[in-house]
């Protein structure tokens, strides 16, 4: 049996400088084989917005490296957009998720939630589109969210209170704006300390 690397694939890949993006096609080029014929794969993940593909208008520019790079892109689907995820594949993150915190929360089941989890983030908010799909971003800020909240109260499994709260937070509440005042906190908390005091009774001279 025989290994080897067949192919490279860089996650977040619209944070590559021009340095990175140079050492890649100096590299592919180094590992590249006339015999046996033999080229290694280059896969590169990107985040992008609308109908713009992140680093095509890197790779379009009329110098002969990008001209070479682009020589490098697969012939028939040089790029190619990954769609969201369907209630199916939100039920099969939700697995891998489970035991990723296992160690953190021995009774995790969040696949009994799948549903009640898919509802929340294909909300109008979250999907304006109606597409009926689930954007990974969204479905893991409303997962840590909630996870964070049920570790500091000991629990065991996810609270399926903290759970509403953290898609509450992402829908119904998302732009609501809170205003972060260390001055007027403190005003608050010398009143509430006055106001305690005042409630206990002096005790009586005899």
């Amino acid at each position: 049996m025989q290994y080897g690397v067949e192919c490279l694939i860089f996650d977040d890949a619209h944070d590559l400088s021009m340095p990175h993006l140079i050492f890649l096609k100096e590299l592919t080029d180094q590992l590249k084989l006339p015999y046996p014929p033999y080229a290694l794969g280059l896969c590169l993940v990107a985040a992008g917005r609308g109908s713009a593909m992140p680093l095509k208008d890197v790779f379009d520019q009329p110098e002969t490296m990008w001209l070479q790079f682009r020589h490098r892109l697969d012939r028939v689907h040089p790029y190619c957009r990954s769609a969201s995820h369907t209630e199916a594949e939100v039920r099969d993150i939700l697995l891998a998720l489970e035991r990723i915190y296992r160690p953190s929360f021995p009774e995790l089941n969040l696949r009994q939630w799948t549903g009640s989890i898919y509802t929340w983030l294909t909300h109008p908010l979250l999907d304006p589109q109606k597409s009926g799909r689930v954007i990974m971003d969204h479905l893991m800020k409303l997962i840590t969210t909630a996870l964070e909240w049920s570790y500091a109260q000991g629990e065991k499994d996810v609270s399926p209170k903290y759970l509403e709260f953290a898609a509450e937070q992402l829908t119904l509440r998302r732009d609501v704006i809170h205003v972060i005042d260390t001055v007027g906190q403190k005003e608050e908390n010398k009143g509430q300390n006055e106001g305690k005091t005042s409630d206990v009774k002096e005790p009586n001279p005899k």
